[in-house]
């Protein structure tokens, strides 16, 4: 049977989320300090939203009454608590890297760091407009998705269910098949259980941001970053530009080069293991988004096979089991679709697959076989380790030397390349793609860990 809204909120209301072991990490660095200032536990916390929640709670559940001012930035809440009492109370919470299943961290840091950069566009346009408590904007900006972040603590199942659906068929009748209710709602009644600062609930109020312009700019924020998830080109951000340019009083073209520049400051202020920041989709041309969804790589399957190859650093893997591993990380733990390791003959004139993973019978990566006697991409990166992208940037330096093999077999327009090397001698290579879906920088310095880690482990394998 279905939870009702109100059970839900009954079950949540008094449990804490798990915070991010870096913000943890932060605080216990601080604590240690004799002469710590508000502002430096601010710059720890506000990166986090679980713990901005945390000291937000902590703070404003106490007021004797509803007449009571609330706290609405953390410099403040850590002085009415005290600092020692602020530190206990936000080192007891649990750490998510050690209490979540490590399956359900990449859609909950998916939700995390989207309210990152709805906080960090929102202080943007705050500065802009002068506001006069720009922290108390960013703040609502982050704890609008705290409905989302909650139930994939309590019910993660049902919000795998739910993150693929909600893109298919629309975030409310996504919400109301899976819960039967508005996520919104869910951020509604725990923003009132919890006796959160009032900017959070009134930017959930489409009536009230009609005529309040800081509750409809952090509901700006949090829309714009919901769209910018699946790229910067659309009828939906183009919206967003020209409502934030009647914020701001400028133009749609000077509001979208802001969000872009703002995006970008996000992208580089906060960074989340196998989550690629908005500010990664800005170079993508206009197009239809692929219907799949990118694949959510699983960080603890890539530490899992990383750990294991460096266990049997004694050769004693066969080059099998130990290619089984490495295929295993690249398409569990990176989310790379096909995979491909060649090995070069003996006297080094071909390049051959010995394994291909991903890619069906009959298809032209199943006869990945190259002449490196011939002038191609690949016969130049033989020479020495080293990898290469191909993306819509890098695919000008080397345009000449994708000859009509390589571009008939890889039929793609992204891949990872890099090849593997045994006491300084190159013997074949990794090549992985994700068929038509974009490649990311997380990824591809992960692929590089991966062939790095197989390098080692296959020299291993030749002294034994």
């Amino acid at each position: 049977m279905q939870k009702t809204l109100q059970q839900w909120v009954v079950e949540l209301a008094s449990i804490d989320l798990p915070v991010l072991a870096a913000t943890r990490a932060a605080l216990l660095a601080l604590e240690r300090k004799p002469d710590v200032a508000g502002m430096q536990i601010s710059a720890a916390v506000l990166p986090d939203p679980m713990m901005a929640l945390k000291v937000m709670r902590m703070v404003n559940s106490n007021r004797s009454n509803r007449f009571a001012q609330p706290v609405l930035s953390i410099e403040h809440a850590v002085m009415m608590a005290g600092l020692a009492s602020s530190f206990r109370k936000m080192l007891a919470i649990p750490v998510m890297e050690e209490v979540t299943d490590p399956k359900i961290i990449p859609g909950l840091l998916a939700t995390v760091a989207r309210a990152c950069h709805a906080a960090i566009q929102g202080r943007d346009w705050a500065w802009l407009r002068l506001d006069m408590n720009v922290e108390e904007v960013y703040i609502a900006a982050l704890l609008q998705e705290i409905g989302e972040m909650a139930l994939w603590n309590a019910a993660p199942d049902k919000m795998q269910v739910l993150f693929p659906l909600r893109r298919k068929i629309g975030a409310e009748q996504a919400e109301q098949e899976v819960f039967g209710f508005a996520l919104d709602d869910l951020t509604l009644a725990l923003a009132e259980a919890w006796s959160l600062p009032p900017l959070i609930a009134l930017a959930l109020n489409p009536v009230f941001c009609e005529t309040h312009p800081r509750a409809c700019l952090v509901r700006l924020a949090r829309r714009l970053a919901r769209h910018a998830e699946w790229g910067w080109h659309g009828e939906s951000l183009v919206d967003d530009a020209k409502e934030l340019a009647d914020i701001l009083r400028n133009s749609p073209d000077d509001a979208i080069a802001r969000m872009h520049r703002t995006a970008v400051v996000a992208a580089r202020s906060v960074v989340f293991p196998g989550v690629p920041m908005a500010a990664t989709w800005l170079p993508m041309l206009p197009g239809e988004w692929p219907d799949e969804e990118l694949p959510m790589p699983d960080l603890a399957s890539f530490d899992a096979v990383m750990a294991e190859i460096a266990l049997h650093m004694d050769g004693s893997l066969h080059l099998n089991e130990l290619m089984k591993l490495v295929l295993k990380g690249m398409r569990d733990g990176v989310g790379l679709k096909r995979v491909v390791f060649a090995l070069l003959n003996q006297d080094r004139s071909q390049l051959r697959a010995r394994f291909v993973v991903g890619a069906p019978e009959g298809t032209p990566l199943r006869q990945f076989q190259f002449d490196m006697q011939q002038p191609s991409l690949f016969s130049k990166m033989a020479g020495k380790q080293q990898a290469f992208w191909l993306n819509d940037t890098t695919r000008a330096k080397v345009e000449t030397l994708l000859d009509a093999e390589i571009r008939r077999i890889t039929a793609v327009q992204q891949f990872f390349v890099m090849t593997v090397a045994v006491q300084d001698k190159v013997i074949g290579m990794f090549y992985v793609d994700r068929e038509d879906q974009a490649l990311d920088a997380i990824a591809y310095d992960k692929f590089k860990q991966l062939c790095t880690q197989a390098s080692l482990g296959m020299a291993h394998l030749a002294k034994s």
